[in-house]
């Protein structure tokens, strides 16, 4: 269903209309005038493009009709399904294509609000131009059917009662329709408005998790960034250890004493720092595997030796 089925109903006469309310108004203000009636060409009508018009219009509305009778069982049926929806999302996984999708129905349906909102306001507007050429055309017809004994007769006063009574009957049908028409945009304005609130609401939902797949893809790749640094590291540290000792075998003899003792120190600390980055990539496999099933800790964060020591009891 598109907006196109709820355009309003306009009455396409109202500009003849309203210049018809001002030679009404100078006729109540002169004696003479008021005797008068309006000339023919003052009173445009058509009835059976008139009829034609009408009956589109009814055919419109009861368009509209079943179109709001459909929606408001979709709203019916989605109060029904969207708390197990929205929980069943709680471990599903939302693409980009589904969160755009969720974007381009919510705005959808907020342009159509606007739409709707603009059309009530432009058949207010009708309405109220109908309303108040309706008494002046009943006031034309009172004049018309109870002439001023003495006043000037102005062509076929029964010809023009006539006409005029059509183009009232005419107008009546109209401010009927549009109000109709009014209702109606009111109506599927409340239904709209209660869609876009439960499409908004599933927006939100996919927008989240789509979020939260966003932020737990960075922190697996911080993750993985940080085994292969650990890893780097602690080829480094072997390596390290394994020059010095060889340096220390082919040189040990010919070193002083505290030079000697200074290789051995830092093959000793080479061997810690070793020690530590093989507990820090331990800790880091244990952190990924813990935060794939509880989300717990931000991975890649610094590991406290706190945390090192209880990993090596």
């Amino acid at each position: 269903m598109t907006m196109s089925q709820f355009t309003p109903f306009r009455n396409p006469c109202g500009a003849w209309l309203v210049l018809l309310v001002l030679p009404l108004a100078c006729a109540s203000s002169s004696p003479v005038l008021a005797q008068d009636s309006l000339p023919l060409s003052a009173l445009p009508t058509d009835p059976p493009k008139a009829s034609e018009r009408q009956n589109a219009t009814r055919q419109t509305l009861a368009e509209q009709r079943l179109a709001i009778e459909q929606l408001r069982g979709e709203i019916a049926r989605l109060n029904l399904e969207q708390p197990a929806r929205m929980q069943a999302l709680s471990g599903a996984t939302a693409s980009t294509a589904l969160v755009e999708q969720a974007r381009l129905d919510s705005d959808a349906l907020r342009l159509k609000q606007e739409e709707l909102q603009t059309s009530i306001a432009s058949a207010k507007r009708q309405i109220k131009t109908l309303q108040e050429t309706i008494p002046a055309l009943e006031a034309q017809e009172q004049l018309l059917k109870n002439p001023a004994r003495d006043g000037p007769e102005f062509g076929n006063r029964a010809k023009q009662l006539a006409q005029l009574r059509v183009v009232l009957e005419q107008s009546r049908t109209d401010l009927q329709l549009e109000q109709e028409s009014l209702k109606t945009l009111e109506e599927w304005l409340t239904l709209v408005e209660q869609r876009q609130m439960l499409a908004g609401q599933l927006r939100a939902r996919l927008e989240q998790i789509h979020l939260q797949q966003q932020q737990a893809q960075g922190r697996q790749e911080a993750r993985q960034d940080l085994a292969i640094r650990l890893e780097r590291e602690q080829q480094a540290q072997l390596g390290k250890t394994e020059e010095l000792r060889a340096r220390l075998q082919q040189q040990g003899q010919t070193l002083s004493g505290a030079r000697r003792a200074w290789l051995e120190a830092e093959i000793q600390a080479a061997e810690e720092r070793a020690k530590l980055l093989r507990l820090d990539i331990r800790l880091a496999a244990m952190d990924d595997e813990l935060a794939n099933w509880q989300g717990w800790r931000t991975p890649g964060t610094p590991i406290s030796a706190a945390s090192r020591k209880d990993c090596a009891n």
